[in-house]
């Protein structure tokens, strides 16, 4: 396991590993671990699991079906944001991000506002969503509004 730690040996601050006990004066530290949790036994990731069942053509359907369901009853009434139009389209964060040739975490910070996407951007989203580039704009926009304290 990976520590860091900070010390201070004569009213001076030293960031790094602690090795020894110093001579010097009174050591204080502070850990921090770096690696991750070691998953449990016989146990698979959420997205590992989605992305199987997205590979079966009948659970994809559900799938889909579900995003669909969810995009009109979680968002029913408010004006379109990012989300409801991925979630209405039937894909993933995942699936969409395949699409245009980026990421998961970059669909996610558009989704919660904190990514202004490039023109390009936006029209390739609205290439693989299957929608007008004016409708992914105006999403994006209300999202940006709504969730990342823009004006």
């Amino acid at each position: 396991m990976t520590t860091s730690a900070q010390k201070l040996v004569d009213g001076s601050l030293v960031t790094g590993p602690i090795t020894e006990t110093s001579s010097l004066g009174v050591v204080v530290y502070k850990e921090f671990f770096t690696e991750k949790s070691t998953p449990l036994a016989n146990s698979i990731t959420l997205e590992s699991l989605v992305n199987k069942y997205e590979k079966d053509e009948v659970r994809a359907k559900y799938l889909r079906d579900a995003r669909l369901k969810l995009a009109n009853s979680h968002y029913k009434g408010e004006v379109e944001n990012f989300s409801a139009l991925r979630l209405s389209s039937g894909m993933s964060q995942t699936e969409l991000a395949r699409k245009i040739e980026s990421s998961q975490p970059h669909i996610a910070r558009i989704e919660n506002g904190t990514n202004d996407p490039s023109t390009d951007l936006v029209a390739r989203l609205a290439l693989a969503i299957g929608v007008e580039e004016q409708r992914v704009f105006s999403a994006i926009r209300q999202t940006r509004k709504t969730r990342g304290n823009v004006e």
